[in-house]
C-alpha cells in the first residue's frame, strides 16, 4: 500500500515511518521534497480546463472586429441616451470606457515590469554570486548548482540582495548586517566543497581521491588558486606541461 501525502494523527501509520512525516497546522503531511497536495493538483487542473473553455469560445473570434463590434455597441449606446436627453449618462458611460481601457493598460503595463524587475534580479544576483564564486575556485561544471542555490536564498530589496529562508532574513557575522555574497559563498564551500576546486581532491568531498584536481575545464586563474590551495605545487597540477 502507498504511502499517504497528508494524515490527521501520526497514528493512522506504522511508527517506523513515522519520521518521513512533517507537522502542518493540524495534520502531517509527507516530507518529501516537490510533492504536492492532490486537491492543490486538481485545483490547478480544473482551473485549466476551464480557462481553455474559455480560450475555445473565443478561437475563432477576429480580435480587430471585435473591437470595431465593442465600438459600434457603444457609439448606438450614446446615440439613444442623447436622443432621450440622457447626457449626463453619456458622460458617465464613456468615462467608465476610459476607466476600463485604462485599467487593462495599467495591469499589463504592471505586469510586465514585475517580469523585468524578476529578470533584473536573477541577473544582479547571478553576476555577483559568479563573481565571489570565481574568486573562491568554483569548478566550471558546478557553477549552474551555485546559481540555483542563491536564487533560492537572495532576493533583491532596494536593489540589494538580501538573504532569506523562510522568509527570515540572514544576518551576517556581524548579526546586524544582511549576509554579503561573499560570506554566503564562503560558507557554502564549507558546506558543499565538492563544488570548489580547492578540495576536488583532499578527500573533503567528491575528488578523485589521489590528491589531485581535475584542471581540464578550468580557467587560467582557477587554476592557480587550485594550486595555492594545495601548498602552492601550481607546477604539479595535472594538465600542465606533464
Amino acid at each position: 500500500m502507498g504511502l499517504k501525502f497528508k494524515i490527521a494523527t501520526l497514528a493512522e501509520i506504522p511508527e517506523a515511518i513515522r519520521g518521513m512525516y512533517k507537522q502542518e497546522g493540524n495534520e502531517f503531511v509527507l516530507d518529501v521534497e516537490g510533492a504536492v497536495d492532490k486537491t492543490r493538483v486538481d485545483e490547478f487542473r480544473n482551473n485549466n480546463i476551464l480557462l481553455q473553455q474559455q480560450l475555445d469560445k473565443l478561437k475563432d473570434v477576429d480580435p480587430v472586429k471585435y473591437r470595431e463590434l465593442m465600438d459600434l455597441d457603444r457609439k448606438v449606446k450614446e446615440k439613444e441616451l442623447i436622443e432621450a436627453g440622457k447626457v449626463d449618462e453619456v458622460v458617465n458611460l464613456r468615462v467608465e470606457n476610459m476607466r476600463t481601457e485604462l485599467n487593462g493598460q495599467l495591469t499589463e503595463t504592471t505586469t510586465a515590469l514585475q517580469a523585468a524587475n524578476a529578470q533584473l534580479s536573477v541577473l544582479m544576483i547571478d553576476r555577483q554570486v559568479q563573481a565571489e564564486a570565481v574568486k573562491l575556485g568554483i569548478l566550471p561544471t558546478a557553477m549552474d548548482d551555485i546559481l540555483l542555490r542563491a536564487r533560492a536564498v537572495y532576493s533583491m530589496d532596494k536593489g540589494q540582495p538580501v538573504p532569506k529562508v523562510d522568509g527570515k532574513v540572514l544576518y551576517g557575522k556581524d548579526g546586524s548586517t544582511p549576509m554579503p555574497m561573499n560570506e554566503w559563498v564562503l560558507g557554502l564551500k564549507k558546506t558543499a566543497p565538492h563544488l570548489f576546486a580547492g578540495a576536488a581532491g583532499s578527500g573533503a568531498g567528491g575528488g578523485r581521491g589521489h590528491g589531485h584536481v581535475d584542471t581540464s575545464k578550468m580557467s587560467p586563474l582557477q587554476k592557480i588558486e587550485a594550486g595555492l590551495s594545495q601548498g602552492g605545487l601550481v607546477g604539479a597540477l595535472p594538465g600542465e606541461g606533464g
